[in-house]
C-alpha cells in the first residue's frame, strides 16, 4: 500500500518459489527481499541522476521517506480500528 504493491508483490513471489516454500509458511526470510524491492522500486521511482543513484545518502533518504509512508498506513489502520470499536 505505500510502496508500488505489483513489484513487492512480485518479489514475495519470487522468494516463495525460490525457496520452495508456501506462501504461508514461518519463514521471515522474505522480509528482506521485499524490503530491498520497495526501495529499489522508489529509487527507480525518482529522476535522480544516474551517479546520484547509487548514493547511500540517497539511497537512505528514499528508504526513510518509504517508512514514513508506512507509518502513516498503520496509523490509519490504527485508527480506523479505534473508531470502528467505538461505534460498536
Amino acid at each position: 500500500l505505500a510502496s508500488n504493491f505489483d513489484v513487492v508483490l512480485k518479489s514475495w513471489h519470487d522468494y516463495h518459489v525460490a525457496h520452495g516454500k508456501g506462501y504461508f509458511t514461518l519463514d521471515l526470510g522474505f522480509l528482506a527481499a521485499i524490503a530491498r524491492a520497495s526501495v529499489d522500486a522508489d529509487v527507480a521511482a525518482e529522476d535522480h541522476e544516474g551517479a546520484q543513484a547509487n548514493n547511500p545518502a540517497i539511497v537512505l533518504e528514499d528508504a526513510m521517506v518509504l517508512v514514513r509512508r508506512v507509518l502513516v498506513v498503520w496509523l490509519t489502520l490504527i485508527a480506523l480500528i479505534v473508531i470502528g470499536r467505538l461505534f460498536t
